[in-house]
């Protein structure tokens, strides 16, 4: 039940001849979570500590403690990668909430009991990345309560959730997307990565997935676990650790050479534009996480979706040239998406807000204008779209006051689409 759309889904799972085997395992961890049930009876809600004992906050998040009481859990939105992440209420200043109220929506991580200290070094590893980045199309990390277990890391929140689970609603819903409500969340996403890019960090898990819709079709990129900065010395990043990995995500020299750079990024960027044409489609469909690799390697990429504007698909295939430097900076994308968006306007009806409309169930007649109507002026090369200048009313989104941001549901989709591969490299 996802109540931010609307929507009722159902995840069926492929298991084969292990049926038996995960059964077994899912009734364990039932019992556990009955039992972990039963242990919190005595707590007031999800984000009470559990005991008085506090530790000392080091470094630079001490400086960005929040109170917990200050929090009231709402409801689960979901499992992410160490545990519950929850909708939640925090108490501000009477007059500095939401509509002038005293409380703002807040999406709250949960570290689970019983993490391991690789889990507790990562949280706060992410937690302090975040604390570099002050941008619009970015997630803001509010602050941490980490003294007392559990820890909890607060977030801005989305109300419509991540952006693949949007567009399949739309899919669900018969809500065709105009190709400028496409275009516009595209353009947030290219500014957010220049902003990370120019800022010299790397987010190797770019996918519509961790991309957040709020109102006004206010996108945000989030989940920054697996980011990493570039040292100081070189514009790229040599992986050299065992990670669970994007495989459909990734460029050939992150496969191969696992060499992660603002290029590889691109690589992801143009995926996850893909991603939102096919309406939320698991890429390369059909080709196993395995095959991948040697498929790209060979030539294999994505093919245009079903209905998708030919000049926005060849943006999506300038991202996915084999050498790093052929593709273009996200600057570049930016500038070229605005161009399209400019032509684009004298054939689409006005934006929509998104969201809204796909959780309330709209008919979708708001569609793109069939390709045999599209105007016959040329287009500008990509080359061109770059020297155009930025466009206010396109790239301006959302509200003023609180810009709320939610965190996808879960990590992964199902066991037929699994989309990591867990990768060791010395």
């Amino acid at each position: 039940q996802d109540e931010r759309l609307d929507r009722l889904s159902c995840e069926i799972f492929r298991a084969g001849t292990r049926a038996y085997d995960l059964c077994q395992s899912v009734n364990v961890a039932f019992q556990v979570a009955m039992e972990e049930a039963k242990q919190n009876r005595g707590k007031k809600h999800a984000f009470s500590a559990v005991s008085q004992k506090r530790d000392p906050v080091k470094g630079p998040l001490f400086q960005r403690q929040i109170h917990r009481r200050d929090l009231k859990p709402i409801r689960v939105l979901g499992m992410g990668q160490f545990g519950e992440v929850y909708l939640g209420l925090q108490a501000v200043k009477a007059g500095h909430g939401e509509n002038g109220s005293n409380t703002i929506h807040r999406a709250v991580k949960l570290l689970k009991d019983g993490a391991t200290p690789a889990d507790r070094e990562e949280f706060l590893r992410e937690s302090e990345l975040m604390l570099n980045f002050n941008h619009v199309n970015l997630v803001r990390l509010v602050g941490v309560a980490v003294q007392q277990r559990p820890w909890l890391c607060v977030l801005e929140y989305m109300e419509y959730g991540d952006l693949r689970a949007v567009v399949k609603a739309a899919h669900e819903k018969n809500i065709t997307l105009t190709l400028l409500e496409q275009l516009k969340f595209a353009v947030q996403i290219a500014t957010g990565m220049d902003y990370m890019a120019k800022h010299r960090f790397v987010h190797m898990d770019l996918a519509a997935r961790n991309v957040l819709l709020s109102s006004k079709n206010l996108v945000k990129i989030a989940d920054f676990g697996l980011s990493r900065k570039l040292p100081e010395e070189r514009d790229v990043f040599v992986l050299t650790t065992s990670l669970k990995l994007p495989i459909k995500w990734m460029a050939i020299e992150c496969m191969d050479e696992k060499i992660f750079s603002p290029a590889s990024d691109c690589w992801a960027l143009g995926v996850t534009m893909w991603e939102v044409a096919a309406y939320g489609m698991v890429p390369y469909p059909g080709v196993k996480n395995i095959e991948v690799q040697k498929r790209v390697r060979e030539g294999l990429r994505l093919t245009a979706p079903e209905g998708c504007d030919p000049e926005f698909f060849e943006l999506m295939c300038s991202c996915w040239e084999r050498q790093p430097s052929q593709r273009p900076t996200f600057d570049q994308l930016r500038k070229s998406i605005l161009g399209l968006a400019r032509e684009a306007r004298s054939r689409c009806p006005a934006l929509r807000d998104v969201g809204r409309l796909v959780k309330g169930g709209g008919t979708g007649t708001a569609a793109a204008t069939p390709s045999s109507s599209r105007s016959t002026t040329p287009k500008p090369s990509l080359r061109r779209l770059n020297t155009i200048s930025d466009d206010p009313d396109f790239t301006e989104a959302g509200p003023k006051e609180h810009v709320v941001v939610g965190l996808p549901e879960t990590m992964y989709d199902s066991a037929k689409t699994t989309r990591f591969v867990k990768v060791r490299w010395c």
